[in-house]
C-alpha cells in the first residue's frame, strides 16, 4: 500500500520528488491493538462497516531516497491512534459472501513519528518552507477520508462497481470571513490571514488579506466528493509571513452529512487550538442529475440566469456525467468575486484498461555523471 498508494502522492506533489522512492519498509512484528470496536449494518447498501479504536506504537524502519541505495531519510519509531472503518461490500449470496474489503480513517488519526535524516528531508526543493507539523498535516492528509484502500475478497470482483468510489456529490464552500483572529505580528498587532479547504481530495485557498483580524473573503469554491462515509471539510486559517514559515491561526471542520440534502448550512464556527477566532462559511449541497434528456430543462434555466449554453452541449451524449442543477434563488442573494469560476456541469471518466502502448527501453538511458540537478544530487551539494 505504502509503495502503491502513498509513494505516487507525494511524488504529485512536487517536481524535485518525482524519483522520490521508499527504500526499506519494515513495521516489524508488533501489530496494532484494537481497544474497541463497532458494527453498523446497512442493508440497503448491502455493507457491513467495522470502526476499530485501534493504537499502535512501536519501532519501525522506513528509509526513503532518490537512489534505490542510499536513504536521505527515515522513520525509526511510530504513534498511531484513532478509528479505522472498514467496510465490507458488497454482500453476495456466494462465499466469500463480500465482494471487497475497504479501510481507510474516515477523520485525522493522532500521528506521530521520529525521524532520522529530518534536515535532510527539509532540504529538498519545495519542502524547505515546511514545518515539521505542517509536514504531518500533509502525511495526515493522504491516510484520510477520502484515501482509501480497496482490495477484492471475491475472485475477480471490479472494484469500480463499488457504490461509494465515484465522485456523485457536489458541495459549493462559500468562505465569507473571520473574526476575533490572532494577532502574530507583533509589531502591528494583526495577521496575514488566508483560508485553506481541505475535502474530497481537493485543496483550495483563499486570497492573503494583510494586516487584518477581521478578514473578509467572500470566495466561492467547489468540491466533488464521494458516498465513502463520514468524509469532513476542514479549515486551516494561516496567516502568510512571505518567505518565512507561515504560522497557524486555528482551524475547525464540518462533516458533510451535516449539510442537508438539497439545502445548505450558513455558520460561524469556533477556531480550536487558539485563543479566539470564527469562521463564517457557507456550504451548499448541488443537486446532481444524471438523465441526458434534463439537459435543455436546466439549459434554459442558466440562459434566464444570465448563463451561457454553450458549455453545456458538449455534454450531450456523454455515458458518464452529472448535470450540477443550480439553485438559482440562492445564487442570486449573493455574487462573490470568484462566481464566474463556478461550473455547471461535471465531466466523470472511468478509463478501465489500456492496450498497444510503446515499450520504453529504461536501462539505455543512463546519467550524466557531473548531474547536479535532480533533487539527490542538490541536497548533496
Amino acid at each position: 500500500m505504502i509503495r502503491e498508494r502513498i509513494q505516487p502522492d507525494i511524488r504529485a506533489k512536487s517536481n524535485y520528488l518525482a524519483s522520490f522512492r521508499f527504500i526499506n519498509i519494515d513495521f516489524g512484528k508488533k501489530p496494532p491493538q484494537i481497544k474497541s470496536w463497532k458494527t453498523h449494518a446497512d442493508p440497503e447498501k448491502k455493507q457491513i462497516m467495522l470502526d476499530l479504536d485501534i493504537s499502535y506504537n512501536a519501532d519501525i524502519k522506513v528509509d526513503a531516497g532518490f537512489t534505490e541505495k542510499t536513504p536521505i531519510a527515515g522513520i525509526k519509531s511510530i504513534k498511531l491512534e484513532g478509528i479505522l472503518r472498514v467496510i465490507l461490500a458488497p454482500l453476495m449470496e456466494d462465499s466469500p459472501i463480500f465482494g471487497a474489503l475497504t479501510v481507510y480513517f474516515p477523520h485525522r488519526p493522532v500521528l506521530e513519528l521520529q525521524w532520522t535524516g529530518f534536515a535532510h528531508l527539509l532540504n529538498i526543493p519545495g519542502l524547505q518552507t515546511l514545518s515539521e507539523k505542517e509536514l504531518m498535516n500533509q502525511i495526515g492528509q493522504i491516510i484520510v477520508a477520502p484515501q482509501h484502500f480497496s482490495h477484492p475478497l471475491a475472485a475477480r470482483f471490479d472494484l469500480a462497481k463499488l457504490q461509494f468510489l465515484e465522485p456523485r456529490n457536489a458541495l459549493r464552500i462559500r468562505v465569507i470571513e473571520a473574526k476575533n483572529l490572532v494577532a502574530k505580528e507583533i509589531l502591528t498587532k494583526s495577521s496575514n490571514p488566508y483560508v485553506v479547504i481541505c475535502g474530497g481530495g481537493t485543496t483550495a485557498k483563499t486570497r492573503v488579506i494583510h494586516k487584518n483580524l477581521n478578514p473578509k473573503w467572500n470566495e466561492t469554491f467547489e468540491i466533488l466528493y464521494s458516498d465513502l462515509p463520514d468524509q469532513e471539510i476542514e479549515f486551516n486559517l494561516i496567516s502568510d509571513k512571505g518567505v518565512k514559515i507561515n504560522q497557524q491561526l486555528g482551524s475547525c471542520r464540518i462533516r458533510i452529512k451535516e449539510v442537508p440534502e438539497r439545502g445548505f448550512i450558513d455558520k460561524w464556527i469556533d477556531l480550536e487550538n487558539v485563543k479566539s477566532g470564527q469562521l463564517h462559511i457557507k456550504v451548499t449541497r448541488l443537486r446532481l442529475l444524471s438523465d441526458p434528456t434534463q439537459l435543455e430543462e436546466v439549459k434554459s434555466l442558466f440562459l434566464y440566469a444570465g448563463y451561457r449554453g454553450n458549455t453545456l452541449e458538449c455534454f450531450v451524449g456523454a455515458s458518464n456525467f452529472f448535470l450540477v442543477f443550480q439553485v438559482l434563488k440562492v445564487n442570486e442573494q449573493s455574487r462573490p468575486k470568484r462566481e464566474n469560476e463556478i461550473a455547471s456541469a461535471v465531466l466523470y471518466t472511468y478509463i478501465e484498461k489500456g492496450r498497444g502502448l510503446p515499450v520504453i527501453q529504461v536501462s539505455q538511458i543512463k546519467s550524466p555523471s557531473n548531474c547536479h540537478s535532480c533533487p539527490y544530487c542538490l541536497l548533496l551539494s
